[in-house]
């Protein structure tokens, strides 16, 4: 079991994933313990970065993400919601590869339960 100590409180790494998505792709469906989440991708000016969740609908939640091509990097953290009286978060970093407005993008996201 892999633990984060975040501000003071500890959490359980749930799930990791990496993902290398091809040019083009604007969403990603990804499944955690109870949840189904839908990931989708909009293009943006560089340096103009938004994210929108709709977590209302559980146990199907949606995440709208823009701008998120930088090569550099853009990452985001997000409240889920609760498993059995306990947060889950999500940690997401994405990479686009190359200069495109919906370039290939190598995208991480890690799910976090506290303890």
């Amino acid at each position: 079991m892999t633990s984060i100590l975040v501000k003071k409180k500890r959490f359980r790494v749930l799930q990791t994933e990496t993902i290398a998505m091809p040019e083009g792709s604007t969403e990603l469906y990804v499944e955690v313990s109870q949840l189904t989440i839908t990931l989708r991708f909009h293009s943006r000016e560089a340096g103009e970065l938004k994210v929108e969740l709709d977590a209302e609908s559980a146990p199907r939640i949606e995440i709208d993400i823009y701008g998120f091509h930088n090569s550099l990097g853009s990452s985001f953290d997000a409240t889920l919601g609760d498993i059995d009286g306990k947060k889950l978060t999500m940690s997401a970093m994405a990479h686009g590869v190359g200069e495109k407005s919906d370039p290939p993008r190598v995208f991480t996201l890690t799910f976090l339960l506290e303890e």
